[in-house]
Protein backbone atom coordinates (compact mmCIF):
# COMPACT_ATOMS: atom_id res chain seq x y z
CA UNK A 1 0.00 0.00 0.00
CA UNK A 2 1.21 3.16 -1.12
CA UNK A 3 1.11 5.99 1.89
CA UNK A 4 -0.48 9.65 1.22
CA UNK A 5 1.77 12.11 1.44
CA UNK A 6 -0.75 14.44 3.51
CA UNK A 7 -3.50 13.43 6.12
CA UNK A 8 -5.96 15.58 7.79
CA UNK A 9 -5.94 14.42 11.51
CA UNK A 10 -8.81 12.56 11.34
CA UNK A 11 -7.59 10.60 8.24
CA UNK A 12 -4.49 9.93 9.88
CA UNK A 13 -6.00 8.25 13.08
CA UNK A 14 -7.73 6.40 10.99
CA UNK A 15 -5.14 5.18 8.92
CA UNK A 16 -3.01 4.20 11.44
CA UNK A 17 -5.64 2.92 13.85
CA UNK A 18 -7.12 0.57 10.94
CA UNK A 19 -3.57 -0.39 10.39
CA UNK A 20 -2.99 -1.45 14.03
CA UNK A 21 -6.37 -3.34 14.22
CA UNK A 22 -4.96 -5.66 11.05
CA UNK A 23 -2.09 -6.21 12.66
CA UNK A 24 -3.31 -7.21 16.30
CA UNK A 25 -6.20 -8.87 15.02
CA UNK A 26 -3.77 -11.08 12.38
CA UNK A 27 -1.45 -11.50 15.35
CA UNK A 28 -3.60 -13.22 17.55
CA UNK A 29 -4.66 -15.55 14.77
CA UNK A 30 -1.61 -16.42 13.39
CA UNK A 31 0.72 -15.98 16.04
CA UNK A 32 -1.22 -16.44 19.61
CA UNK A 33 -3.43 -19.05 18.41
CA UNK A 34 -0.79 -21.19 16.70
CA UNK A 35 1.36 -21.14 19.92
CA UNK A 36 -1.79 -22.34 21.87
CA UNK A 37 -2.97 -25.43 19.40
CA UNK A 38 1.00 -26.03 20.34
CA UNK A 39 1.23 -26.22 24.43
CA UNK A 40 4.98 -25.39 23.93
CA UNK A 41 3.94 -22.01 25.73
CA UNK A 42 4.01 -23.93 29.20
CA UNK A 43 7.69 -24.18 29.40
CA UNK A 44 9.93 -21.60 30.27
CA UNK A 45 11.70 -19.30 28.28
CA UNK A 46 8.40 -19.51 25.59
CA UNK A 47 5.92 -19.46 28.93
CA UNK A 48 7.80 -15.77 29.70
CA UNK A 49 7.79 -14.75 26.06
CA UNK A 50 3.97 -16.19 25.15
CA UNK A 51 2.97 -14.24 28.51
CA UNK A 52 4.51 -11.22 27.33
CA UNK A 53 2.70 -11.19 23.70
CA UNK A 54 -0.40 -12.24 24.48
CA UNK A 55 -0.48 -9.50 27.23
CA UNK A 56 1.17 -7.26 24.72
CA UNK A 57 -1.05 -7.49 21.71
CA UNK A 58 -4.05 -7.25 24.14
CA UNK A 59 -2.97 -3.99 25.35
CA UNK A 60 -2.22 -2.54 22.14
CA UNK A 61 -6.06 -3.73 20.72
CA UNK A 62 -7.40 -2.45 23.79
CA UNK A 63 -5.26 1.07 23.45
CA UNK A 64 -6.17 1.07 19.30
CA UNK A 65 -10.00 2.94 20.33
CA UNK A 66 -7.58 5.58 22.30
CA UNK A 67 -5.41 6.00 19.35
CA UNK A 68 -7.96 6.36 16.98
CA UNK A 69 -9.45 9.25 18.74
CA UNK A 70 -6.11 10.89 19.75
CA UNK A 71 -6.61 13.57 17.91
CA UNK A 72 -10.76 14.41 18.33
CA UNK A 73 -10.73 13.19 22.13
CA UNK A 74 -7.72 14.63 23.64
CA UNK A 75 -9.00 13.41 26.95
CA UNK A 76 -8.10 9.95 26.29
CA UNK A 77 -3.91 10.69 26.05
CA UNK A 78 -3.36 9.99 29.83
CA UNK A 79 -5.18 6.52 29.56
CA UNK A 80 -3.60 5.59 25.93
CA UNK A 81 0.47 6.96 27.49
CA UNK A 82 -0.48 5.21 30.68
CA UNK A 83 -1.45 1.39 28.84
CA UNK A 84 1.76 1.85 26.62
CA UNK A 85 3.97 2.74 29.48
CA UNK A 86 2.97 -0.64 30.67
CA UNK A 87 3.92 -2.69 27.43
CA UNK A 88 7.25 -0.72 27.36
CA UNK A 89 7.82 -1.58 31.09
CA UNK A 90 7.53 -5.57 29.77
CA UNK A 91 9.86 -4.85 26.40
CA UNK A 92 12.13 -3.53 28.31
CA UNK A 93 12.74 -6.69 30.92
CA UNK A 94 12.03 -9.03 27.68
CA UNK A 95 15.58 -6.98 26.02
CA UNK A 96 17.02 -7.57 29.49
CA UNK A 97 17.02 -11.47 29.38
CA UNK A 98 17.92 -11.31 25.78
CA UNK A 99 21.08 -9.12 25.89
CA UNK A 100 21.99 -11.30 29.22
CA UNK A 101 21.68 -14.58 28.25
CA UNK A 102 23.13 -16.88 25.33
CA UNK A 103 20.62 -20.05 25.53
CA UNK A 104 17.48 -21.11 26.83
CA UNK A 105 18.99 -22.58 30.31
CA UNK A 106 20.13 -18.80 30.89
CA UNK A 107 17.37 -17.47 29.78
CA UNK A 108 15.11 -19.70 32.45
CA UNK A 109 17.28 -19.18 35.13
CA UNK A 110 17.17 -15.06 34.88
CA UNK A 111 13.11 -15.50 34.51
CA UNK A 112 13.34 -17.57 37.75
CA UNK A 113 14.87 -14.85 39.20
CA UNK A 114 12.84 -12.04 38.08
CA UNK A 115 9.51 -14.35 39.12
CA UNK A 116 11.33 -14.60 42.62
CA UNK A 117 11.29 -11.02 42.93
CA UNK A 118 7.32 -10.91 43.09
CA UNK A 119 7.46 -13.75 46.03
CA UNK A 120 10.58 -11.49 47.93
CA UNK A 121 8.66 -8.04 46.98
CA UNK A 122 5.33 -9.73 48.69
CA UNK A 123 7.75 -11.08 51.75
CA UNK A 124 8.84 -7.57 52.42
CA UNK A 125 5.68 -5.84 52.38
CA UNK A 126 4.07 -8.58 55.07
CA UNK A 127 7.23 -7.69 56.77
CA UNK A 128 7.10 -4.10 56.66
CA UNK A 129 3.64 -3.24 55.60
CA UNK A 130 1.04 -5.23 56.53
CA UNK A 131 1.63 -5.48 60.03
CA UNK A 132 0.78 -1.91 60.37
CA UNK A 133 -2.06 -2.05 58.04
CA UNK A 134 -3.83 -5.11 59.65
CA UNK A 135 -2.85 -4.33 63.35
CA UNK A 136 -0.88 -7.97 62.74
CA UNK A 137 1.83 -9.01 65.86
CA UNK A 138 5.06 -10.52 65.23
CA UNK A 139 3.50 -14.43 65.48
CA UNK A 140 0.62 -13.33 62.95
CA UNK A 141 3.82 -11.86 60.32
CA UNK A 142 5.86 -14.42 61.00
CA UNK A 143 2.73 -16.98 60.23
CA UNK A 144 2.12 -15.39 57.11
CA UNK A 145 5.69 -15.24 55.54
CA UNK A 146 5.85 -19.07 56.57
CA UNK A 147 2.70 -19.59 54.97
CA UNK A 148 4.05 -17.82 51.96
CA UNK A 149 7.48 -19.50 52.20
CA UNK A 150 5.81 -23.24 52.21
CA UNK A 151 3.56 -22.55 49.43
CA UNK A 152 6.39 -21.01 47.01
CA UNK A 153 8.97 -22.84 44.81
CA UNK A 154 11.49 -20.74 45.78
CA UNK A 155 12.18 -21.78 49.00
CA UNK A 156 13.42 -25.29 50.64
CA UNK A 157 12.02 -26.94 53.25
CA UNK A 158 13.67 -25.08 56.00
CA UNK A 159 12.40 -21.65 54.45
CA UNK A 160 15.80 -20.68 52.74
CA UNK A 161 15.71 -19.20 49.36
CA UNK A 162 16.92 -21.65 46.47
CA UNK A 163 18.01 -18.58 44.10
CA UNK A 164 18.65 -14.52 44.33
CA UNK A 165 15.95 -12.50 43.37
CA UNK A 166 16.73 -9.89 40.63
CA UNK A 167 15.19 -6.24 40.40
CA UNK A 168 13.22 -6.01 37.74
CA UNK A 169 12.17 -2.28 37.52
CA UNK A 170 12.93 -0.75 33.98
CA UNK A 171 15.20 2.03 35.84
CA UNK A 172 17.38 -0.84 37.67
CA UNK A 173 17.21 -2.82 34.42
CA UNK A 174 18.24 0.26 32.08
CA UNK A 175 21.33 0.89 34.28
CA UNK A 176 22.94 -3.05 33.65
CA UNK A 177 22.09 -3.07 30.05
CA UNK A 178 23.96 0.15 29.57
CA UNK A 179 26.45 -1.26 31.72
CA UNK A 180 27.39 -3.57 28.66
CA UNK A 181 28.51 -2.88 25.15
CA UNK A 182 25.71 -3.10 23.02
CA UNK A 183 24.52 -3.44 19.17
CA UNK A 184 23.72 0.45 17.83
CA UNK A 185 20.33 -1.32 16.77
CA UNK A 186 19.77 -2.46 19.97
CA UNK A 187 20.89 0.81 21.83
CA UNK A 188 18.48 2.99 19.80
CA UNK A 189 15.80 0.95 20.65
CA UNK A 190 16.09 0.36 24.01
CA UNK A 191 17.32 4.43 25.03
CA UNK A 192 13.60 5.15 22.72
CA UNK A 193 11.73 2.78 24.56
CA UNK A 194 13.02 4.06 27.98
CA UNK A 195 12.93 7.78 27.20
CA UNK A 196 9.27 6.76 26.15
CA UNK A 197 8.69 4.77 28.61
CA UNK A 198 9.98 7.62 31.28
CA UNK A 199 7.72 10.39 30.32
CA UNK A 200 4.66 8.26 30.62
CA UNK A 201 5.38 6.83 34.33
CA UNK A 202 4.86 10.55 34.82
CA UNK A 203 1.02 10.22 33.65
CA UNK A 204 1.30 7.22 36.39
CA UNK A 205 3.17 9.08 39.12
CA UNK A 206 1.40 11.90 40.44
CA UNK A 207 3.70 14.80 40.92
CA UNK A 208 5.70 18.04 40.07
CA UNK A 209 4.91 17.32 36.33
CA UNK A 210 1.62 15.81 36.56
CA UNK A 211 -0.11 19.68 35.60
CA UNK A 212 1.72 20.12 32.95
CA UNK A 213 1.36 16.42 31.35
CA UNK A 214 -2.80 16.16 32.03
CA UNK A 215 -3.13 19.38 29.99
CA UNK A 216 -0.22 18.96 27.39
CA UNK A 217 -3.01 17.16 25.01
CA UNK A 218 -5.08 20.41 24.76
CA UNK A 219 -2.42 22.61 23.60
CA UNK A 220 -2.28 22.93 20.09
CA UNK A 221 1.75 23.89 19.79
CA UNK A 222 2.34 20.22 21.59
CA UNK A 223 0.64 18.39 19.50
CA UNK A 224 3.15 17.23 16.61
CA UNK A 225 5.19 16.00 19.78
CA UNK A 226 2.59 13.85 21.18
CA UNK A 227 2.46 12.34 17.96
CA UNK A 228 6.10 11.61 17.36
CA UNK A 229 5.72 10.05 21.49
CA UNK A 230 2.99 7.51 20.09
CA UNK A 231 4.67 6.99 16.68
CA UNK A 232 7.63 5.55 18.33
CA UNK A 233 6.60 3.71 20.91
CA UNK A 234 4.08 2.22 18.24
CA UNK A 235 6.88 1.00 15.72
CA UNK A 236 8.90 -0.02 18.93
CA UNK A 237 5.48 -2.72 20.80
CA UNK A 238 5.29 -3.74 16.65
CA UNK A 239 8.42 -4.44 16.45
CA UNK A 240 9.45 -6.47 19.04
CA UNK A 241 6.00 -8.49 18.78
CA UNK A 242 7.22 -9.26 15.62
CA UNK A 243 11.22 -10.57 17.32
CA UNK A 244 9.59 -12.28 19.77
CA UNK A 245 7.30 -14.09 17.55
CA UNK A 246 10.34 -15.74 15.75
CA UNK A 247 11.13 -18.31 19.12
CA UNK A 248 8.46 -20.21 17.83
CA UNK A 249 9.56 -20.24 13.69
CA UNK A 250 10.47 -24.03 13.87
CA UNK A 251 6.77 -24.95 15.73
CA UNK A 252 4.45 -23.36 14.03
CA UNK A 253 4.21 -21.41 9.84
CA UNK A 254 4.02 -17.72 10.61
CA UNK A 255 4.04 -15.63 7.91
CA UNK A 256 6.77 -12.91 8.64
CA UNK A 257 6.89 -11.26 5.36
CA UNK A 258 3.38 -10.25 6.30
CA UNK A 259 4.30 -8.93 9.40
CA UNK A 260 7.06 -7.14 8.14
CA UNK A 261 4.73 -5.64 5.44
CA UNK A 262 2.71 -4.17 8.13
CA UNK A 263 5.23 -2.60 10.47
CA UNK A 264 6.72 -1.21 7.15
CA UNK A 265 3.57 0.60 6.61
CA UNK A 266 3.51 2.00 10.09
CA UNK A 267 6.66 3.09 10.24
CA UNK A 268 6.06 4.90 6.63
CA UNK A 269 2.75 6.43 8.31
CA UNK A 270 5.00 9.04 10.25
CA UNK A 271 3.01 12.44 11.99
CA UNK A 272 4.49 14.71 9.68
CA UNK A 273 2.37 13.19 7.22
CA UNK A 274 0.12 15.17 8.98
CA UNK A 275 -1.32 18.49 7.29
CA UNK A 276 -1.27 21.27 10.10
CA UNK A 277 -2.33 23.91 8.04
Amino acid sequence: MKIKDKFEPEEYFKELSSLIMEFTTNYSQQVIQKILEKEEYITEPKRFYYTLIHKTNCTLDSANIFIRNFDSKRNYHSSLFILLRSILNDIILAEFIIINTENDDEKKTLIERIYFDHVDNVIKTCEKTLPHLHRWNSEQTEKQIKDIKKNSRFFDLKGEPKLKPIASSPNQIIRKIFAKNLKEGNSKLLKIAFDQYSLFSKFEHFGELSFKLTHRGYDDNEQQDLRSELHYSIRIIISALNNYAKLWDEEININPEYFSKLLTEITELLPEKINCA
